[in-house]
């Protein structure tokens, strides 16, 4: 006779093995809530799925693969931080380092690359977190959406500060940009392809139809360098597969500033009756005055230096001491905002004009007492050049001499 009691015999042994082994042991996981919000409990080690809160606002999608309960940290190739066991991975930054240094130099008209690396609470670190950077001050013009600072003119070397946000972190972080020797005109263009289509091919002229390639950039900005003042310039540039980048379309074109100070010299104070205007050279030829100086009498020479650049410029101005047997030389600034004696700065490093509007002028006398005991001459070269572009430079000359007095006889 048969037992068709349920699981007799061996095979119903197996069978309600089978069953035990593959029924679902009851887990106590927490409920995923807030104040807000609850999702149902996700299994530990489960397939993946996606569990809500039994309405339409909130859902997880999950997949959990090797999971650990309790969760850790690890890091997979590539940098990707993942946490086991948890439907979702949430961190928080705790501390940022910027690169470059701190007070790290860029040449106006020049780029460099501003990067973070955050560290996470769980001790990992994103190096490539990608903050919010703002200018706080100095002359960088502009920072793109990579992190490429744009340093811009400035007449002498300047101190700027940029700000990097990410989350709740804020850092600053300054800079030194150098000035050039002349003004630069950095080219700059914008790249809408995924992590850019470089490298970029420059191509300069004076005239649309006759471009050079001038250099090549692996960033979307380039310093041609040094150009000729006053001048117009057309130019373009293409990525690597000759699309146009040229902002609106190339060739394009900018005239670049003049910087011109104009020397005039004469024996009267008024700018008008002085010679050597639009005379421009370092020897002072053209536009040289004499002086002859009486015995002890003192005599005196005007100089006036208009700017005649067609922008807003500082001039310095530079003039020799007097010689030994010629005798004592003072320079006297006659006009502006604060006149008086400039000798020891012009005899030095040179006497700031302060700013000079186009065709705005310093005016200067030269004042000049011999020793008077014998002959002596002196040429006195006056120049002056730009602040901003020391390429503009002019020079005006007075050549002195004395003519010992004779004493009557009694």
């Amino acid at each position: 006779m048969k037992d068709n009691t349920p699981f007799s015999g061996k095979l119903g042994v197996l069978t309600a093995l089978l069953l035990i082994l593959t029924t679902p042991a009851a887990h106590a996981d927490p409920t995923i809530s807030s104040t807000s919000f609850t999702l149902l409990p996700a299994e530990t080690g489960a397939g993946g799925g996606r569990v809500a809160n039994g309405g339409s606002t909130i859902t997880a999608d999950i997949s959990v693969g090797d999971g650990i309960e309790g969760g850790i940290s690890s890091v997979t190739t590539g940098g990707v931080q993942a946490r086991s066991g948890f439907t979702g991975q949430l961190y928080d930054a705790v501390s940022m380092v910027l690169a470059p240094a701190a007070g790290t130099a860029v040449n106006e008209g020049d780029s460099l690359r501003l990067s973070a690396l955050v560290t996470m609470d769980d001790g990992t670190r994103n190096e490539d977190a990608g903050p919010r950077w703002s200018i706080l001050s100095g002359p960088i013009t502009a920072i793109d959406r990579r992190g490429l600072a744009s340093a811009g003119s400035t007449a002498r070397d300047a101190s700027a500060t940029v700000r990097a946000l990410y989350e709740t972190l804020s850092q600053d972080l300054p800079l030194l940009v150098r000035a050039s020797p002349y003004a630069p005109y950095p080219l700059s263009w914008e790249d809408l392809a995924a992590n850019g289509n470089g490298p970029y091919r420059i191509f300069l002229g004076t005239t649309p139809g006759n471009l050079v390639e001038v250099g090549s950039s692996a960033q979307s900005h380039f310093n041609p360098g040094q150009l000729a003042m006053g001048t117009d310039y057309w130019w373009q540039v293409l990525d690597a597969s000759s699309n146009d980048l040229t902002p609106g379309g190339g060739p394009a074109n900018f005239t670049t500033d003049l910087y011109q100070p104009d020397t005039r010299v004469g024996l009267g104070a008024l700018p008008g009756s002085h010679i050597g205007n639009n005379v421009f050279n370092t020897s002072g030829a053209g536009q040289t005055v004499a002086l002859t100086l009486k015995g002890k009498k003192p005599g005196s020479l005007y100089f006036s230096v208009e700017n005649d650049g067609d922008v807003t410029d500082e001039q310095r101005f530079r003039a020799p001491r007097g010689s030994k047997t010629l005798g004592t030389v003072t320079y006297t600034r006659l006009n502006g905002p604060s006149p008086g004696n400039v000798t020891a700065a012009a005899i030095t490093n040179g006497y700031q004009t302060g700013e000079l509007a186009p065709g705005e002028l310093a005016l200067y006398r030269l004042s000049a007492k011999s020793k008077g005991k014998k002959k002596a001459r002196q040429n006195l070269l006056l120049s002056t050049s730009s602040d901003l572009d020391t390429r503009g430079i002019d020079a005006g000359r007075g050549s002195l001499s004395v003519k010992p007095v004779k004493k009557k006889k009694k």
